[in-house]
């Protein structure tokens, strides 16, 4: 496995690379970049200090800064203010009498941004020590969510297509962040062989941790912390993980996984969402009990009501198996056929429909809420486009969406917005669709984003940094192509059949999530030419997208790939633009 990022130009190469235990003093420029990701308008904690405060001090605060730091870094003793924190308790939804209705905020001193600093040093360490497991891909510079629900729709789908055999489950660590002991941390640290500095100044951000809750009298006096990472701190993520990965490997030291296209997988971790992966319930129970037994070492519980499996058995008249495994002596939930989890927000089961539909009905009745409400007309665009559909832009790019009710969401969405811009019905839904910069609604179709977003997951999937997945996408490309060529494809013909080519030969071959992102391009084509491009030099694929070098999708670029269309859906969207010709006025 790459890591994750590099370290060539890290002003504390010598920490990570070679174990030492001098800590390199902290420069002007890393609090720069620190202060520039602080975000502003936040509350500060009870020091009173805000971002913007911060900011406007210029050169004299940044070196009053660096003192303040160094000394931390060098002297292991940090103010008492970094161990204080106040938590402020939000309203869910439910009963507002029960305390797990609400939502807690810790408010942090913003002079914490030394965590910052910290926390990029002991990322970059574990990264190029290779202190994380392969699976693991939560806080990391991944597309963590969508690989993960790539990978296990593929296990999926080989253990269908195979007649084979797998067993799933998904585990679910009961308040992980909150309830890992601060032992736990300094022994997992120093499991990993960090350096005893950096531990010393993690432990110091620890000790004698304590907060105070708002309630309606008050606060409360401040109550010691002896577990739980900090809300909001940037170290968190990271010296969370790092203990984790006793849970992940203990796993993965059994031996036991699913082998699919020749690498075996026994887990697919997401910070705590951790999906378990065997080809028996055999191997499964192996790998459950190694869970536990690393679980109970850090201090973790697993909560057996939120976690669940799925054992498939191609071979068998029951495709779906009803086995019951446990976990801390209890039984989890046995998914059947048509059952579901939402793992990482994607509804993942046997044969289970993946298109929204309740969060559909939810939108279009928010819709409706918005139309009657008093807001102006470009309000109510504003609102629609800002807060409400893109809810769905997430499961649109990791899941399989049918585009017909897609379709139905759009009408009953440019029903309101000519409405809301004073347009006949019978005018042209393009001005719907244009940019408000140009007078229009500026609310994309649905259905037109997911051909967009169908394309652009298809290229991150076969651009993945991480080697596995990056594998499974192009072994599966290459089968899908290859069932339709009756022939082993170049990497050219891959990138014609992506692109949608038509000299093709014609094929009844199975549905796949390739074959749906060819579908996909090929609808583009009529309002945007999208080329899929085999680059011979780098060995990668590329995308064109309309003309020119600036339309040129890489995958070091793969991020700016949705952003580039959506900047340029007038293109897109609107045969009228500049250039092209313009159609009639008729929906």
């Amino acid at each position: 496995m790459e890591p994750h990022a590099s370290v060539s130009n890290d002003p504390r190469a010598s920490l990570i690379r070679h174990y030492s235990e001098d800590i390199p003093d902290v420069c002007l420029s890393e609090i720069r970049m620190a202060l520039q990701h602080l975000k502003n308008s936040k509350a500060p904690g009870d020091d009173g200090i805000t971002a913007e405060l911060l900011k406007a001090g210029g050169k004299l605060l940044l070196e009053v800064l660096q003192k303040l730091f160094n000394s931390v870094l060098h002297g292991n003793i940090t103010p008492e203010a970094w161990s204080r924190s106040a938590v402020v308790l939000f309203f869910k939804k439910g009963d507002n009498a029960l305390l797990k209705n609400y939502r807690p905020i810790s408010l942090l001193s913003r002079v914490y941004l030394f965590a910052a600093i910290v926390a990029d040093s002991v990322k970059t360490w574990a990264v190029a020590n290779r202190r994380y497991s392969t699976s693991q891909k939560g806080f990391l510079p991944y597309e963590g969510c969508y690989e993960h629900n790539f990978v296990l729709q593929e296990t999926i789908q080989q253990a269908r297509r195979d007649k084979g055999e797998v067993v799933v489950a998904w585990l679910d660590l009961a308040s992980a962040f909150n309830s890992v002991p601060h032992s736990s941390i300094h022994r997992a640290l120093e499991q990993h062989g960090m350096p005893a500095k950096v531990r010393n100044v993690i432990d110091s951000l620890y000790k004698d941790t304590r907060t105070k809750v708002r309630t309606s009298e008050g606060f409360t006096d401040p109550i010691r912390l002896q577990s739980g990472v900090k809300q909001g701190c940037p170290l968190s993520p990271h010296i969370f993980n790092l203990t984790l990965e006793v849970v992940i490997r203990a796993m993965e030291l059994t031996g036991e996984g699913f082998k699919i296209r020749n690498r075996r997988i026994t887990t697919l971790a997401y910070a705590d969402d951790i999906v378990v992966l065997a080809d028996t319930p055999e191997g499964m129970r192996r790998l459950l009990n190694a869970a536990e037994e690393g679980a109970r070492s850090v201090g973790l519980v697993f909560n057996p009501a939120k976690c669940a499996t799925l054992h498939i058995k191609s071979d068998c008249e029951s495709a779906v198996q009803d086995t019951i495994l446990n976990i801390q002596g209890e039984p989890m939930k046995s998914l059947g056929p048509n059952d579901y989890y939402e793992h990482l927000g994607i509804p993942t089961g046997y044969d289970v429909g993946q298109t929204p539909t309740s969060a559909l009905k939810k939108l279009l009745a928010d819709v409706k809420k918005i139309d009657e409400s008093l807001l102006a007309p470009w309000q109510k665009l504003d609102a629609v486009g800002t807060f409400v559909l893109p809810r769905l832009y997430f499961i649109m790019q990791g899941a399989d969406v049918e585009k017909d009710y897609l379709r139905e969401v759009d009408r009953i969405v440019k029903n309101f917005a000519k409405r809301w811009l004073n347009l006949p019905h019978r005018a042209s839904s393009e001005l719907v669709f244009l940019p408000p910069s140009m007078g229009g609604g500026g609310l994309m179709p649905l259905s037109d984003l997911l051909d967009l977003y169908t394309v652009t997951h298809a290229f991150k999937m076969l651009c993945a940094t991480d080697d596995l997945v990056c594998e499974l996408a192009r072994e599966g490309l290459k089968e899908t192509v290859s069932e339709r060529l009756r022939k082993v494809p170049s990497n050219i013909d891959m990138a014609r059949y992506l692109s949608g080519d038509l000299d093709l030969p014609r094929s009844t071959s199975r549905s796949s999530f390739w074959t749906k992102a060819r579908s996909a391009a090929r609808r583009m084509q009529s309002k945007i030419t999208i080329r899929w491009i085999w680059h011979r030099g780098e060995e990668e694929f590329h995308i064109q997208c309309g003309n020119g070098a600036a339309g040129l999708i890489t995958p070091s670029s793969r991020q700016s790939l949705f952003k580039k269309n959506a900047l340029t859906a007038c293109s897109i969207l609107c045969p009228w633009a500049p250039g092209q010709k313009r159609p009639g006025k008729g929906v």
